[in-house]
This record gives structure tokens, C-alpha cells and sequence, in this order.
């Protein structure tokens, strides 16, 4: 026994332990007996890296079922149909050519009246073109009604909500007139104007 233990009451001495500001709990000291896939930030680790590859895969998917069909392989051929297309428009449009009607987007029926032919057509083709993508791309054969002048036709399929582009044409293709229309479908009858 040291002098400094024997000075202290009692006689004995201190037991050896930790001073101050060093004492801990056994509490504190051990480990969490709860597993990690119980805990939230190994999830939290796993689930951000999961998100961008399941994201990946879906891009991935949605571009292989769904091709970009706005892109045209030869050029050089779709610029010298735009210019044999904008001929045949002012063909029309020296014509008077102009074509008005109704379309019923329930029963897919379509009534056109043309005015300025010289001779009436016995059938005329109408395409329909949907803004983004060319699978929804419909053509009607409009036949003749008679009295001279209109035209009925059934369409394939029901159009989609959105823009299409109608052109209205010959069979030869002598002229064509053109126009725009949006596709409500909450809309009894579209009405359809068509000018070069």
C-alpha cells in the first residue's frame, strides 16, 4: 500500500478507474441488436442507385416498343416531295379548291363538301395525320355522294385527343388542300376545313 492510499479514511484505497470526464456507460457502449435491414439508412443507400436504374430500364423499354418516328432516313427524296406537294397546293389554290365538313368522332363518320372542281371526282383520299406518331396515322377513301360535290367516308379507327394534319387529294393527285383540327373527345362534331 502507497502513503497516498494509506492517508485516506478507511485505510483501503481507491479502486483503479476512470477519472473524471472519462467515465462511460455500458449502455452506450454496445451494439445495437437491432439488424440493418431494420434500420432506415441502409434503405435510403440502396433505394437511390435502385431509382436511376429502374428509370433506365424504363427509357430503355419505352424506346424499343416505341420508336421516334419523326425522323426521316432519306432527305434529299422528302425535300423533293415538299416541293411537288406545295405545286399541287397552288394548283388548288389557282382552282378555288376548297373542301368543308363535319366529322363525328363516335361514329368515325366524315361528310365533306368540295367547292371549285371542274370535274367531280368519283373518290377522293383523305389522310389523316397524327402530330407525334405516325402508328396513329389514318386514310380514308371518300366516295362520292350524289347531287355532285360531297363526300362521305368511314374512319378506321377512333382519333386520338390531340393536333392532326388532314390533306384531301385526287386520286392522281392533281391538287391537294390541307388543314389543321384538335381532336376533343368530349366534342359531338368536328367541324373540317380544308384550303390550299
Amino acid at each position: 500500500m502507497s502513503v497516498a492510499e494509506a492517508g485516506q479514511p478507511g485505510g483501503q484505497g481507491r479502486r483503479p478507474g476512470p477519472g473524471p470526464g472519462q467515465g462511460r456507460s455500458l449502455a452506450a457502449s454496445a451494439p445495437d441488436p437491432t439488424p440493418w435491414y431494420r434500420q432506415f439508412w441502409p434503405w435510403v443507400l440502396i433505394l437511390l442507385p435502385l431509382t436511376s436504374v429502374l428509370g433506365g430500364v424504363t427509357a430503355l423499354l419505352i424506346s424499343m416498343d416505341d420508336p421516334d418516328g419523326l425522323v426521316v432516313d432519306d432527305y434529299y427524296r422528302a425535300g423533293l416531295a415538299i416541293n411537288r406537294t406545295l405545286e399541287r397546293q397552288e394548283l388548288a389554290r389557282q382552282s378555288g379548291i376548297l373542301a368543308r365538313g363535319q366529322l363525328d368522332p363516335g361514329t368515325g363518320d366524315v361528310v365533306l363538301g368540295v367547292e371549285g372542281l371542274r370535274e367531280a371526282p368519283g373518290a377522293l383520299t383523305l389522310r389523316l395525320a397524327y402530330a407525334t406518331r405516325a402508328a396513329h396515322d389514318q386514310q380514308v377513301e371518300m366516295h362520292a355522294l350524289p347531287g355532285g360535290g360531297r363526300f362521305a367516308g368511314q374512319l378506321g379507327n377512333r382519333l386520338r385527343p390531340g393536333a392532326w394534319t388532314l390533306t384531301l387529294e385526287p386520286a392522281g393527285g392533281a391538287w391537294r388542300v390541307a388543314g389543321r383540327v384538335v381532336v376533343d373527345p368530349k366534342a359531338e362534331r368536328i367541324e373540317l376545313l380544308l384550303a390550299p
